[in-house]
């Protein structure tokens, strides 16, 4: 069967010097990619698909404009008619002429548009100024305000669902997360625990030593551990360890879209993948926060004992008289907030993450260094507020 009649002709061309025109017309049928194109030259048969050669060679040497016409193109094949097109652009620029296409269809053109993406570059925007990069930051921080309180409000309405019982959590899930911020972090909480401790009674014997004051090292070890250090340094050893395992894994799971999988089912992510996680951090915090004033304390009885000669009794017993117990409750409630903060953080930047690998990696980044400046900004805060109270 004869792909096309022998009346109806597809292409024509004519023109003069420089001015060509190609009319397009009759039907482009899929029928006719089985129809070998012509290669011949100006005497190529106008009933058969030309190929850009053939065009071409029908043109003179001078030719600097060729006009597509598709007036009398009544169906086409997208895999046919765009390619001739094309490749007579391609060849057209090697001559350095010009091809231009006059349809109505807009399809024609979009196919002719996506298979040149850089044929419209993007203008080069001019450089911001100072000012204009300080507004665009501010901009920047402002969304991501924003969106840190969105994820603070989530949780707050999230804890009341919990204990209502409405919440869409596994407790399986909390268990782990638990046991991963808790039980998992104590040989990396002992090590840094033990060094606080140890650098700030020698730092103290140092100083001390001079005014024969030795004595005193139990107190500020003990007040500088239960009000400051034990609190931070146990927040930023969980903010590098678990805050970034857990912003990676969300991350991960977004990307592999596990994420959207969970919003298919009716199932909120935030309950089911932030809320283990954050309650976990929370309530682990204290606990470790604990167990780390008991071995920085552990680590200034080593060296009271080794540098100082103190007895172990005399430095215990100036602890438990010296250290008020305010002194502790401010450090719980620093740990408190400093878990929260590392829980909301982690799963805000883990859920926001891209879809990449290099995302995951980017999240579990930002998570860290949020989450450490966040701490000193809420250390900061109690230490104002405990001068002007005097607590």
């Amino acid at each position: 069967m004869k792909p096309q009649s022998d009346s109806q002709p597809l292409w024509s061309l004519q023109g003069e010097e420089a001015q060509w025109t190609l009319s397009i017309q009759g039907h482009w049928s899929a029928q006719l990619r089985n129809a070998p194109p012509e290669r011949d030259h100006p005497g190529a048969s106008p009933l058969r698909p030309p190929s850009a050669d053939a065009i071409l060679a029908a043109c003179p040497d001078s030719l600097q404009r060729l006009t597509v016409e598709t007036h009398g193109l009544q169906s086409w094949h997208s895999a046919m008619l765009p390619a001739l097109l094309y490749n007579l652009r391609e060849k057209l620029e090697a001559r350095q002429a010009e091809l231009v296409i006059h349809s109505e269809e807009p399809s024609l053109q979009a196919l002719m548009e996506l298979a040149r993406p850089d044929e419209h570059p993007p203008e080069t925007s001019r450089p911001l100024s100072l000012l204009e990069q300080l507004g665009q930051r501010a901009l920047d921080w402002e969304l991501a305000i924003s969106a840190g309180a969105l994820s603070l409000a989530e949780f707050i309405a999230g804890l009341g669902r919990l204990c209502v019982g409405r919440a869409r959590m596994r407790w399986r899930d909390l268990l782990d997360a638990m046991s991963e911020s808790g039980t998992q972090a104590l040989p990396i909480i002992t090590l840094v625990s033990l060094l606080v401790g140890s650098i700030l009674a020698f730092v103290g014997a140092l100083q001390l030593r001079d005014f024969g004051a030795e004595v005193y090292i139990a107190e500020m070890v003990g007040i500088a551990v239960a009000r400051e250090m034990a609190a931070m340094m146990t927040a930023i050893v969980m903010a590098g360890r678990t805050g970034a395992a857990f912003a990676a894994h969300l991350a991960t799971m977004q990307v592999n879209q596990e994420v959207d999988a969970l919003k298919t089912l009716g199932v909120s992510p935030f309950d089911f993948l932030s809320m283990p996680r954050m309650l976990a951090l929370t309530l682990m915090m204290p606990m470790l926060y604990i167990y780390a004033c008991v071995i920085s304390m552990g680590g200034g009885l080593l060296v009271a004992l080794m540098a100082l000669g103190l007895e172990p009794a005399v430095f215990v017993q100036r602890i438990l008289d010296g250290v008020a117990l305010q002194h502790f409750a401010i450090g719980l409630l620093k740990s408190l907030c400093f878990g929260a903060l590392i829980g909301l953080v982690s799963c805000h930047v883990g859920l926001a993450s891209g879809r990449s690998a290099a995302a995951v990696g980017q999240a579990a980044t930002r998570s860290v260094v949020i989450s450490i400046v966040g701490i000193i900004l809420i250390d900061s805060l109690f230490a104002i507020i405990s001068t002007y109270t005097g607590v």
